[in-house]
This record gives structure tokens, sequence and C-alpha cells, in this order.
């Protein structure tokens, strides 16, 4: 996601549409029928030049098979496909029913070739790892398992996601690889601060976003903060040694969530003397050691995307995912949807319920290069950055008023649904 004042890193391409039909084998873990085996077929569309055909097929231990056809589009080394399931079924895709759709997220990475999915439906979620078909197989004793332990511990057993951790511990996530952080600082911090003006001591203007592209995560904590702050709070407990215990839900492919223990030390940047990354909240005058009044920050949000960090391992680790990932480990459910496969109606009538139900939700810009031309002079005329994540701050009729992470540079005004469909790529959604 689009951090302010960064330079954009040349992306990985995953797949052109021009190219020949990809095949990747792939194994994983679904959270409702088990370790599984399968293909993700990415072939050029036969009904649409500008789309991806993207095929998923798994076979499960105890025999079932499940083949999904969808269209998706190619965004950096991101490959966004939405399917349709018959209502009623979870196998083949047979039949003119459709149900809700399903969204699937599929990765590359940089150093191996490495394919990774991953769908969310419901409460449910699958994770895959995978290799190219045209790669040498891999040896016989990356198959066969040993006896008592699980397919889904050997296969995963290098991936950070897969693994059971131990994150209580006092280790600092590395701030290697993030460039605008050089170290780590302590500050007069509290957790929380009710500023002037705010309701609640968690208010969604405790968040601005640093030099870090974590605008997704941001975004939903913005979302988050202003219609369940409440839910922040429950996320974060002091521990009698001063450190800070996050709970963040729904991570891995058990989706069991993770306790991790975080000091109040900030990242800085290259003076030491602010934040590199997310800003401070709130501030105010409190008594310190000495009795004197010293100028205490609220580190709530630092705090968070701390967490988040020493989960994925480091703070440069954490970039390229969607709101709905956040919205999963913040509130327990995320959802992705595709405004560019939705019509005008449909994606309004998703804007209202959140907006009537008091879910957080974001919207994910396209990039610049995919909207095309009079698409990127329309995100320059509304002030929209691309590849950027924005909170939904709710409706104005039928018109949808968005706040940039950033803290600043919103958007010129509320924007049209029609306008939601041409220049985004994403919506998020906590059903929580």
């Amino acid at each position: 996601m689009r951090a302010p004042l960064l330079v954009p890193l040349l992306s990985l391409l995953l797949l052109s549409v021009a190219q020949a039909e990809t095949v990747f084998v792939t194994t994983g873990w679904d959270q409702t029928r088990g370790y599984f085996e399968g293909t993700i077929t990415v072939d050029r569309h036969p009904d649409d030049r500008k789309a991806l055909e993207v095929i998923r097929e798994r076979r499960f231990e105890d025999g079932a098979t499940e083949r999904l056809v969808g269209r998706g589009n190619r965004s950096g080394n991101w490959v966004r496909a939405v399917f349709h399931k018959p209502v009623g079924m979870s196998g083949a895709l047979q039949g003119d029913a459709k149900g809700p759709p399903t969204v699937m997220q599929i990765k590359q990475e940089k150093d191996d070739g490495v394919w990774t999915e991953s769908i969310t439906e419901g409460l449910r979620t699958s994770l895959s790892r995978g290799r190219p078909a045209s790669a040498s197989p891999p040896e016989p004793a990356e198959v066969n398992r040993p006896a008592g332990i699980s397919k889904a511990e050997v296969d995963h057993a290098d991936d950070a996601d897969f693994v059971e951790k131990d994150l209580d511990t006092p280790d600092e996530p590395s701030v290697v690889g993030a460039d605008a952080a050089t170290g780590l600082k302590r500050f007069p911090s509290a957790l929380f601060i009710k500023g002037e003006g705010d309701t609640h001591a968690v208010s969604h203007n405790d968040v601005s976003q640093g030099r870090l592209g974590n605008c997704y995560l941001l975004a939903a904590l913005i979302a988050t903060a202003r219609t369940d702050p409440d839910t922040i709070v429950g996320m974060i407990k002091t521990n009698p040694d001063g450190s800070f215990q996050v709970e963040l839900q729904g991570l891995g492919p058990f989706g069991r969530g993770a306790s991790v223990r975080v000091s109040d030390a900030i990242p800085t940047d290259q003076a030491g003397q602010t934040p590199a990354f997310v800003g401070f909240g709130d501030k105010e005058l409190r008594e310190g050691p000495g009795g004197q009044r010293v100028e205490t920050y609220e580190i709530w949000p630092s705090v968070i995307e701390k967490a988040w960090a020493k989960y994925k391992g480091s703070y440069a680790k954490t970039g390229d995912f969607y709101s709905a990932t956040a919205f999963s480990f913040i509130g327990g459910k995320g959802e992705g949807l595709d405004p560019r496969q939705m019509s005008d109606e449909e994606i309004l009538a998703v804007l209202r319920e959140a907006d009537a139900k008091g879910y957080p939700m974001t919207l994910g810009t396209n990039t610049p290069k995919d909207a095309g031309r009079n698409a990127d002079r329309s995100m320059k005329r509304l002030k929209l950055y691309g590849y950027h994540a924005y909170a939904f701050m709710g409706l104005e009729g039928k018109r949808v008023r968005l706040y940039n992470p950033w803290g600043r540079s919103h958007p010129k005004r509320a924007l049209k649904i029609s306008e939601i469909r041409k220049l985004f790529a994403s919506m998020s959604l906590g059903r929580y």
C-alpha cells in the first residue's frame, strides 16, 4: 500500500495478460476441510482481454474435490480473483443460481517464486503455499510427513503464518529493510489519551501514517476507531513490567490468533526525535517521575503496528496486504469485495449496510497504470492516490466520505458510487 513521501518500489510483475497459461501446484490447509493438494491456473480470459481467468482446484484427504472458476485482475505482484459459488453448493461451479462472491488474493514472493493464496468465505479462511508446475518436483521427504506431525506443519515449516511461534518475548521487531527508521526510542507515553473534542480515548484522528507502506492496516484502525473503539481497547492489556500484550485474532491456518508482547519503544527517524512510522495520537501534560509536568504522547496505534510487525517478523514484512487481513486480526472477521465486479446498486447496498450496522470499512484505489488514463486524471482531480487504502466515514445520501490514513490530503469531496466502481479495486469490511 502507498506510504506518503516514499518513492514507489518497482513491483515484480506476477504475469502478463499476454502470456500463456500459468499453472501452480499448491498444498495448504482449509479450516473446515483440512489438508489439501491442488492447482491454481491463471490464463487469459476467453471473453475479456483485460481480465484473467483463474481456476482453483483442490483435492482433500477425504477424497472430496472442489473446482472454482473466477475472473481476476493483476495489480503489481498480486492477482485478485472473484468467484461466485452456486447457492448451497461447495464443489464444482455449476448451475445458474449464484451465491455471494468469494475473493481470492494471490501473491508471488520475490525471492523464490513461491505462490501463496488467501481465501476468506465468512468465518472460513484457507491458506496455501505452492510452486510453479514447471519447477522441479519436491523430494519425497517434503511430501511424506513424519509420523505424528501434521501435513500443515511439514508443508509450512518455513512460513511464519503457518507456524506456532513464541511471541511472548521481550524481543523487538526488526526495522531492517524499513529504511525510514534507524532504531527504537522510548518517549513519555500513555496507551490512551482522550483529546479535546474526542468522544472516546480511541479516536480516528489518533492515527497518521508514517513512512511505512501499511495504509491497509491504519485505514482499518481508523475505521474501527470510528465505529467500535472498545474493540481496540480490548486488544491491548498492560503487563506488570510496563510492556503491552496485544491480542491478534484469526491468524494462521487454524485461526487461533496470537498474543504478542511488545514494549513502548517506538521506531524513530534518522534524527531519532519523531516516529518513523505511525505517528503519535493525542498529547497532554502529565506528571513525570520527578514531579515535573511532562508532555506525554498517545501510542496505541504504534503498539498495534508493532505487534503486527513482530508477528510478521519485521516492519519491512508488513506491507502489501488488504484491509480484510487487518480486520480479521483486529475484530476476528474480515471480508473482501471487488467493486469492479459489482454494479452501482450492489456497491451502494454494501455501503448502506456498513453505515447502518456500524461495520468498519475501507476502500482501496486502483493503481494508476491499471486504472487507465481517464481514470488517472479523475483520481488526480479528486485528490485520490493510487494503490492506497482509505477509511470509510459514512454516506452523504448516495455519496461516500473517505478519510486518508495520512491524516491529511483527504479526497476533495464525497465520491459518487460510479466513481467508487471505476477508481477503486477493493472494498474491505469488518463484521464485528
